[in-house]
């Protein structure tokens, strides 16, 4: 057993949302897959333990950083009071606030290239 992992909060201890398994499973897989591209960076690139190195981090931060920029455009630009019925139980879509002008910065409701 790990240190400081109770089995029994994984199990009882914390409310579990099985709806949300669906979801993660896209995520799942590609964790399940990723390992098969390293033997074949490695035969690419002759066994050279700097460039597979350098492959493996490039093209692991390359999509972070898209991703990260992403979500910060989207956070940044959605008017916080857009977000006020998430409290009460309704859904949000950032995309749809950023189509219907609710965002908060920048041009006129009709002009949005979304």
């Amino acid at each position: 057993a790990a240190p400081g992992v109770d089995g029994d909060l994984l199990a009882h201890g914390a409310p579990m949302n099985w709806g949300a398994v669906g979801g993660a499973f896209p995520t799942m897989l590609v964790a399940l897959v990723y390992h098969n591209v390293v033997p074949a960076i490695a035969a690419n690139l002759e066994g050279d333990r700097k460039k597979v190195s350098q492959a493996i981090l490039g093209g692991s931060f390359i999509p972070l950083a898209m991703f990260l920029l992403w979500n910060a455009v989207i956070l940044g630009s959605v008017d916080p009071t857009a977000m006020a019925g998430v409290a009460e139980g309704q859904t949000f879509d950032p995309l749809e606030a950023l189509r219907s002008g609710a965002a908060g910065g920048g041009g006129a409701a009709g002009n949005s290239p979304l």
